[in-house]
Formats: C-alpha cells, structure tokens, sequence
C-alpha cells in the first residue's frame, strides 16, 4: 500500500484504486489496464469529521476554489452547517467564519483540509457530562437573580434559569462543536423525562387541595378555561403567520409546537415532510414562551393573593 502522493512514480504490475462517479469510471476503463478484483486494494478505510472554519483567510472563500487542490479528489464535502442550519451546497458557496464543514474521504485529506480552514472534530456518540454539569450550575445561579419591582422581586427560578442556560449553552455549541456533545437519543430521554417528571411533581403538590376544592362550577370553568387556552392562540399564531406574515408552513408549524413548548408536532412535521425544516421554527418559540410563562405566571400568582 504506496499511498497516493503527488510524486509517486507507477510501475506496471501495479494495482490502483479509483473511486468516483460511475459514469466516469466505466467511460475511462482500460486507461491504465484491465479492471481486477482486488479485495485488499479496495479496502480503503474512509475518515469522517466535522471541520470548524476559524481562519480569517477562508472567510469569503468560494467551494470552487478548492477544485485545484490535492486533496480535491481524496474527500467529498457532504454539508454544510451556518450557525447550527444547513445551508445549500454547490460550487458558488461562499464559506464563513464558524461554518462547519461535514467531509468523508482519505484521513490523510481530512486532516489537511482541517489544518487550511480550522479546527477538526469528529462525531461521538458519547455525553460532555462536564457541559452538561456546567451548563445546569449557571442556570440555577441565574434562577437566583431577583429584579425588585415595587413591593416584591421578581426572578426567572430554577426553571427559567436552566431555560435561559440551556439556550446559551446551545447556541455555543452549534458553533464550536468541540464540547457538549450530546446524541439525540440522550436528549430525547432528557425531554420525556423532564416533561413527566414535571407533570408528576405539579400532580402531586396540586392534588392534596385540588379535590378538597374542586366543585362542579369551578370545574366547569377550569374545563372552559384550559380549552380555550389551549386551542384558540395555536390557530390564531398559525392563521397570523401563514396569512400575513407569509412564513414558510414547515418552519411555522415548528414555530407553533415551540410556543407550546410540545415538541411532538414538530417531530411529526418533519417526520411527515421528510425534512428537518420544521425544528428551525422551534427554538425561538419555546425559548420566548418559556421565559414570558415563568415571567407572567409568576406576576399572576402574586397578584391573585
């Protein structure tokens, strides 16, 4: 195995491996000689990784411009990521600072288009337990910060803290890629988790007064009350942003389950389209929900005493 440099010198009886586009192999067969079945010159192991743009000097570069490099024919650049979105691929892509590049090809190729645009990071299926820890310490901290506003002080708690915290962590990792990492399966298990457990401790320090109070009329009124909170500002959101706001149905659709803070919708939005589009409409959603209910739910149980 002589590897493929620049200035190798072949001899005949030597066995090259070629990959490509179908049509341009089996146009150009008989070029060097006879194709033969050569398990181990095939079994070429093949790198992924994730490569950050930090050079100032490949800000403003164009795809296109790599055509001529060695490395060209050694990797295939399979995405492209802008500030945690993919963005299209083609000849004329423009790169930015902080864009991550998703390549497969030769390590050797790898490693030398990390060393020209950035910084490499290869995927892992394991959790930054240390980011995560860290990431919950600095929401409780912020959970603890309590604006006075006239009689009283009002603060986000511990649940808009680790919201707020959550968000900032996230946002940093969707660029750097180098800490945080969490697989979607982790995430998912955090969710439902989070979500259930939520549930269960309201149920269970609502339910030793919840009976004792609860009357046909209030329960009416409950019923009325959750029907109407839950259905009529969903359709409104949606007729507002589809007919006068104009947005793209798949990202509103991810905008709507994010401001009921649900990602059920949304996971079944994408999973019906066959795209990812809907979950760039579900971030600001939630995160703006979130913090407005910790906010206005905190002003409303002091002004109902």
């Amino acid at each position: 195995m002589l590897g493929a440099s620049a200035d190798l010198v072949m001899q005949q009886g030597d066995i090259v491996a070629i990959g490509g586009r179908l049509e341009d192999l089996t146009s150009n067969i008989g070029l060097l000689g006879p194709e033969v079945p050569d398990a181990k010159a095939l079994n070429i192991p093949l790198d992924q990784a994730e490569i950050l743009v930090t050079e100032k000097g490949m800000d403003g570069k164009v795809l296109k411009e790599f055509r001529h490099e060695e490395i060209a024919g050694q990797l295939q650049l399979t995405r492209i990521e802008r500030s945690g979105e993919p963005i299209p691929l083609g000849a004329e892509t423009t790169l930015k600072r902080f864009d991550v590049l998703f390549v497969t090809g030769l390590k050797s190729a790898v490693e030398k288009l990390a060393a020209k645009l950035g910084k490499i990071a290869r995927p892992s299926t394991s959790t930054d337990l240390l980011t995560l820890s860290g990431g919950m310490v600095l929401g409780l901290l912020i959970g603890q910060i309590n604006v006075p506003v006239g009689s009283f002080s009002v603060g986000l708690g511990n649940a808009g803290g680790l919201l707020l915290s959550g968000i900032f962590v996230s946002s940093i990792v969707s660029r750097l890629r180098f800490f945080g990492s969490t697989p979607n399966a982790a995430r998912n298990i955090l969710e439902d988790l989070g979500l259930v457990t939520f549930i269960a401790i309201v149920g269970i320090n609502a339910g030793a007064t919840l009976l004792a109070q609860l009357t046909g009329s209030i329960a009416v009124k409950i019923l009325v009350a959750g029907f109407i909170a839950s259905t009529v500002p969903p359709i409104l959101t949606w007729a507002i942003g589809l007919h006068v706001f104009k947005i793209n149905p798949a990202v509103l659709m991810g905008g709507v389950a994010g401001s009921r803070s649900h990602s059920g919708p949304c996971r079944e939005a994408a999973k019906e389209i066959g795209s990812s589009v809907p979950w760039v409409g579900f971030p600001v959603g939630y995160a703006v929900s979130g913090v407005l209910f910790t906010v206005f739910g905190y002003f409303a149980m002091v002004l109902s005493q």
